[in-house]
């Protein structure tokens, strides 16, 4: 109980203006990705499986990696790691670390944030 009530201050908690890592908490992360797995279709796979599996093995043997993708929504992040851990690259999924601009630290977004290890990154102001 005390984990979850420390998991749901640190959700809430402002961050201070010289944090930049943020580890996924275990409550918030493993809510969303109940919830993720709730609405996205069981049928629903990842197309390039064996080039995945080709990615794992180079993750495995200690190369560094980067994904880049661009977002649609704020749940892309979430679906892409469920979809890994569907398909058997839980590991894989927990070593993924999201870069995220400010705005996704704000109160209304902070918790889904933080179900993500996440980088925080400034944006200049347009």
């Amino acid at each position: 109980m005390i984990s979850r009530v420390q998991n749901i201050y640190e959700s809430l908690r402002k961050p201070k203006l010289k944090e930049v890592y943020f580890q996924s908490l275990p409550f918030n992360r493993n809510l969303l990705f109940w919830y993720a797995n709730k609405i996205v279709k069981t049928d629903s796979s990842i197309d390039s499986i064996d080039q995945l599996r080709q990615i794992d093995e180079l993750r495995r043997s200690g190369q560094p990696l980067t994904f880049i993708s661009n977002h649609l929504t704020y749940a892309d992040s979430h679906v892409i790691e469920m979809m890994f851990i569907r398909s058997g690259f839980q590991d894989m999924a927990d070593h993924i670390i999201h870069i995220a601009g400010q705005k996704t630290f704000e109160l209304t977004r902070r918790f889904l944030t933080r179900s993500l290890n996440t980088i925080r990154v400034y944006q200049p102001k347009a």
